[in-house]
């Protein structure tokens, strides 16, 4: 392209020169963020996993439930299964979420559950019972269980054994609320699991103990 002025060599590179620090003074450069290397990724936080221990005899043996004075002995068929809570007035869990807080604060996890079917077959309660509960479950970080203790699922019908549990509002025992203690499968032939097979290396140890649920029954009869 020609211009009428012809603009000499060296006024030109000066220009051009002077045009170049124009358009960089008038820019900026950002450089990239760098992710700084000390950033940690957060972790969820542990579970703390606790086992208590079972206290009193077993309750395996039909022949001495009339002994043992349990506040119901009921066929049942369990319903649903709700959310544990701490067992505490107001359900306030324990300030310090380790094991040495909760167990030397006596605090314990419970988990209430519902029944759609029940048959008692051994009734010594003189109140209405609200709930029927089991110790054991999970309140947020927190998993409890009791050794030997029952944990009845939705849908299998069971021969239950309850006792009173302790509320801790009023500091007594109550028939409001039953603590499942013992809860023994019954199949679909009337059969009642009362000690499941055990085997070690293949080998069984222990056979399967089952009666019909009708002998339960004729146990309990003069009890009542």
């Amino acid at each position: 392209m020609q211009f009428g002025y012809r603009v000499p060599r060296p006024f030109w590179l000066v220009g051009i020169t002077m045009l170049f620090l124009l358009v960089l003074n008038g820019c900026t450069y950002d450089p990239p963020a760098q992710q700084s290397s000390s950033a940690t990724p957060t972790l969820p936080p542990a579970t703390v996993n606790i086992l208590l221990s079972t206290d009193g005899p077993r309750a395996d043996d039909y022949r001495q439930w009339c002994g043992a004075h349990p506040a119901l002995i009921a066929d049942s068929t369990v319903g649903t299964i709700d959310s544990s809570y701490w067992d505490t007035p107001g359900h306030v869990g324990p300030p310090s979420l380790d094991t040495t807080t909760i167990l030397n604060g006596g605090y314990f996890i419970v988990t209430p559950f519902r029944l759609s079917k029940m048959q008692p077959l051994l009734d010594h309660r003189q109140q209405p019972t609200q709930e029927y509960m089991f110790k054991g479950g999970q309140v947020g970080t927190v998993k409890m269980m009791k050794e030997d203790s029952p944990h009845p699922k939705v849908g299998y019908r069971y021969v239950m054994l309850f006792a009173q549990s302790y509320d801790p509002q009023t500091r007594a025992y109550t028939q409001s609320r039953l603590e499942l203690v013992a809860a023994f499968p019954i199949d679909t032939q009337g059969m009642v699991l009362l000690d499941p097979q055990t085997t070690e290396q293949g080998v069984i140890r222990q056979p399967e103990v089952k009666i019909p649920l009708s002998q339960i029954q004729q146990q309990l009869a003069p009890c009542k």
